[in-house]
C-alpha cells in the first residue's frame, strides 16, 4: 500500500474509533499532520492575515489524531482507554500547579513527556498480526503466530 494511499485512509477514517490502524498508517498521518503545521507556520510568518492558521491546523489535527491513535492501540490488542493516560496526566499536573504556582514551569514539562512517550511507544510496538478481537488488520499483513502458510 503506498504512503498517499494510508494517508488518503486516515482522512477517510478520521473519524472512527472502531477498527485498528497498523504503524504505517500512524506515522505517515503524524508525518504528514507536523509537515503540513510547519508549513502554514511559515507561510504565517510571512502573510500576517495568515498568521494563527497554523494553531488551528495543529488543533484539528490533534483531535484527528485521538481515533487514529485509539484504532493504533486495538491494532496492538490494547483497548483505547489506554489513551486516557494523556489527559489523566494533564489534569493531575494542572491540579498541582495549581496547589503550588511555583512549579509551574517544571511542571508543564511533565504532559509533553508523557504524550511524547506515549505515542513513540504506541509508534513503534508492533501490532497483532492477523486479526484480533478489534477486527482485520488495515492494511492486511500476516500473524507472525500463522503457521498455515509454512
Amino acid at each position: 500500500m503506498s504512503p498517499i494511499q494510508l494517508v488518503e485512509h486516515s482522512l477517510v477514517n478520521c473519524l472512527q474509533f472502531n477498527g485498528r490502524a497498523g504503524r504505517g498508517e500512524f506515522w505517515l498521518w503524524f508525518l504528514f499532520s507536523i509537515l503540513m503545521t510547519i508549513g502554514l507556520y511559515f507561510i504565517g510568518l510571512n502573510v500576517p492575515l495568515l498568521d494563527g492558521l497554523w494553531k488551528v491546523w495543529f488543533a484539528i489535527m490533534f483531535m484527528l489524531s485521538v481515533p487514529l491513535t485509539v484504532r493504533r492501540l486495538h491494532d496492538m490488542e490494547l483497548t483505547g482507554k489506554w489513551f486516557l493516560i494523556v489527559p489523566i496526566g494533564m489534569v493531575i499536573t494542572f491540579g498541582v500547579a495549581l496547589v503550588s504556582p511555583e512549579l509551574m514551569t517544571e511542571l508543564l514539562y511533565v504532559p509533553v513527556a508523557l504524550v511524547m512517550v506515549l505515542y513513540f511507544v504506541i509508534g513503534f510496538v508492533p501490532g497483532w498480526g492477523g486479526e484480533n478481537r478489534f477486527g482485520d488488520p488495515y492494511p492486511p499483513r500476516k500473524s507472525p503466530f500463522d503457521k498455515s502458510a509454512e
